[in-house]
This record gives structure tokens, sequence and C-alpha cells, in this order.
């Protein structure tokens, strides 16, 4: 939470122009300067939530949703991660809506795409930078983000698998593959929702695969399986047409 940052002070903009406007306007570094300020962003985080399940108003759900944009940027300035939590952050907009909203179609594609071309990009990112022409590329993945791990505990169950994989290179290469090919198939849910069922599996092997290999956990983000969700229920009737 933002008061258990300890008022940081090494403020990380990276490559973005949003991160590069507030930590210009010293909005970040206004908020954890301050004890009180801090700690009152996080505890109404956890009032508004609360009261967005049990108690679903409008302005409590944007109230909530514009304390986790605060949260999210604040955060993550520090934190030197400017994608922890993204995908709370696209949906708590999107829950705003109610639910006999004409926008509510618009904006639910827009997170569909938004979801897919994240993960297109990804394996845009990895091909033309031609890693997957590097028979190591992977394997030092693997030691650079398992050290710890291997260090400390050589003898558990993820440890041997990953030193297996370190050791057998064409077998860490193939995977490397497999991986940018998963991620290149979502572009399939970009032109129809037959394929969601098998996206969202690949989804999920996605995250387990990044956290036994590469120690990255990323649970919260396990709410973008929610673009699949007209595949998968009755809900928003006119996303089920099996022709689109």
């Amino acid at each position: 939470m933002l008061h258990q940052l300890q008022q940081a002070v090494l403020a990380y903009e990276g490559v973005d122009l949003f991160y590069w406007s507030l930590i210009g306007m010293q909005i970040p570094q206004w908020i954890i300067s301050s004890s009180l300020i801090s700690s009152s962003i996080d505890i109404l985080l956890f009032i508004t939530a609360l009261l967005s399940i049990f108690y679903p108003n409008k302005w409590i759900k944007t109230i909530f949703a514009v304390l986790y944009f605060t949260y999210f940027f604040t955060y993550n300035t520090f934190a030197a991660h400017h994608y922890h939590s993204i995908g709370i952050l696209f949906f708590g907009f999107f829950f705003i809506l109610p639910k006999n909203s004409k926008n509510l179609e618009v904006v639910f594609r827009a997170l569909r795409y938004f979801f897919f071309f994240m993960m297109i990009s990804a394996f845009c990112w990895k091909f033309f930078r031609l890693n997957w022409l590097d028979m190591e590329h992977f394997t030092n993945v693997l030691k650079s983000q398992n050290l710890y791990l291997i260090d400390a505990n050589p003898e558990h169950w993820r440890s041997k698998l990953i030193l297996k994989m370190i050791f057998n290179p064409l077998l860490a290469h193939a995977f490397w593959i497999g991986l940018m090919l998963i991620q290149f198939s979502f572009i399939l849910g970009v032109f129809s929702l037959k394929y969601d069922r098998l996206l969202a599996l690949f989804y999920c092997l996605f995250i387990i695969g990044s956290w036994i290999f590469m120690d990255i956990l990323n649970y919260d983000n396990l709410i973008w399986l929610l673009v699949f969700y007209p595949a998968m229920s009755k809900g928003l009737e006119r996303f089920t047409n099996p022709n689109s």
C-alpha cells in the first residue's frame, strides 16, 4: 500500500509521457510525502472497494475507480513497474457504467481490443528484437529471474524444473518459441469470438507459466479473463452471435 512505501523519494518515469507529466507536477511525490494522505487513500480504497461489492452505487464505484487510479500511478511510480495490476485499473472504470448503458458494449469491446493489443504487442516486442534467434536467450532469463530460488532452495520442485530447462537450451528455446506463439494467437480474438474459450485457457497457462518459470505472479491480472465472458455465459447476449 502507499503508506508502506515509507515516503519513498526515487521516482521512476520510464519512457511514459503520462508518468512524466505526473512526476513533473509532483503529484506522486506529494502523496507519498505525507503519511496522513497516503494512509487516507489506502483506507478509503479498501472501504470503497467493499462498498462497491455490497452497495454497488454509481458514486461509490466512481470514487473507488478514482482512488485506484491514484494508487496505481503513485505506487508504480516508486515501484519502478508501470503495469502492476493494470487489469483492475481498466475494469474499475468499466463497472461504473450501469447495466442498461448504451456505452456498455462499446467500452467492453474497447477493453477486449486493448487486452489483445497487450498480448500481441508483447509478441511483437520479442519478435522484432530477434531474441527468438538467440538459443540462449530464455536460459539467461531463467538464470536471472530464479537465481535466489535456486540458491536458497535447490531441492524445490520449481528449482529442479528450472535447472532442467537451463541445462537443456534446446528445450528452453522451444518453450520460449511456444510462449511467443501463444501471445501471437490472441490476434484471433480481434476478429472473432469463436476462439475465446481456447484463448482463455492460453491466458491461464501464460499466467501459470510466468509464475513457474519467471517467478512473476500475475494473479491480479486474471481479471482480464472477463474479456472472454460473453463466450462463457448467457450475459451480454449481443456478443454471443456465433457468426460474430
